[in-house]
């Protein structure tokens, strides 16, 4: 089968775009769950963010002096 560079650029672009991609927001789901307490390595401020965006007050640990503010028994 002999196939033009259009044609070719075609037929894939008609095939890639037959699938349905859903759109889920992981982050939304993490905040929506109601964990207690959520501990990651994240070195931006995008789940702070999240949370915030939800007005849900969180505890932020960024240094070994806010470990103080941390309570055990939650």
């Amino acid at each position: 089968m002999n196939f033009s560079q259009d044609k070719l650029y075609r037929t894939v672009n008609e095939e890639l775009n037959k699938h349905v991609f859903l759109k889920v927001n992981f982050l939304d789901i993490i905040v929506d769950i109601g964990f207690q307490s959520i501990w990651t390595t994240n070195f931006d401020k995008v789940i702070e963010k999240n949370f915030e965006n939800k007005n849900i007050n969180i505890n932020a640990i960024h240094d070994e002096i806010d470990l103080s503010s941390v309570s055990l028994k939650k």
